[in-house]
C-alpha cells in the first residue's frame, strides 16, 4: 500500500468514528424503530385486556401510520408465527369509520388482507392476521389475540 492509501483510509474511519448516529432508545425486550419501541405480548387476551397491558408498560397498542412501519412490523412478525396480534383501532363507535382506540383520531393507513375488513358476527377491533400473511383484519374484540404494544421514544445521538 501508498502511504496516501493509509492516510485515506485513516481518515475514513475517523470520520465515521466521530460521526452521530441517531438512535432509537428503549427498555429492554422492546424492539426500536424509528422513533418508536414495540413489545409483542406473550399471552392471548381480549382487545380491552391488550390495550391495559400496554398500558401497564406506558405505552398503548399499536398505531400504524405509514408502509414502512407495517412492513416492519409484519417481518418481525413472521418471525413468531402462529398468533394475530392486537394492534390499536376499532370502528365500534360508527361500521367502516376505523379510528385510533381511545382517539378520536382517524385511521388513515390501512393493509387490509383479502376480503378484509368484513364486520362477520361484528368485528369491531383490528389485528395483524397470521393465516394472511400479517395483513389487517377485523375481529371480534371478545375474542383473545396477543398484544402488540407501542411507546414513543426520543432518539438519542450515540456519539463514536
Amino acid at each position: 500500500m501508498k502511504t496516501t492509501e493509509i492516510i485515506f483510509i485513516c481518515c475514513l474511519i475517523t470520520v465515521y468514528v466521530r460521526g452521530t448516529v441517531k438512535a432509537t432508545d428503549c427498555p429492554d425486550r422492546w424492539v426500536a424503530f424509528e422513533g418508536s419501541c414495540y413489545l409483542f405480548g406473550h399471552d392471548l387476551i381480549h382487545f380491552t385486556e391488550a390495550e391495559e397491558y400496554c398500558r401497564q408498560h406506558s405505552a398503548t397498542l399499536v398505531h400504524v401510520e405509514t408502509k414502512e412501519e407495517n412492513m416492519f412490523l409484519r417481518d418481525f412478525l413472521r418471525d413468531f408465527k402462529s398468533a394475530d396480534y392486537w394492534m390499536g383501532m376499532t370502528d365500534e363507535t360508527t361500521e367502516g369509520i376505523w379510528k385510533w382506540y381511545g382517539t378520536d383520531k382517524n385511521v388513515e393507513y390501512f393493509d387490509w388482507g383479502p376480503s378484509e375488513p368484513q364486520n362477520a358476527h361484528n368485528e369491531d377491533c383490528a389485528v395483524f392476521g397470521d393465516t394472511i400473511d400479517y395483513t389487517w383484519a377485523d375481529v371480534q374484540c371478545a375474542t383473545n389475540r396477543k398484544a402488540l404494544c407501542e411507546m414513543q421514544s426520543e432518539d438519542v445521538d450515540i456519539i463514536g
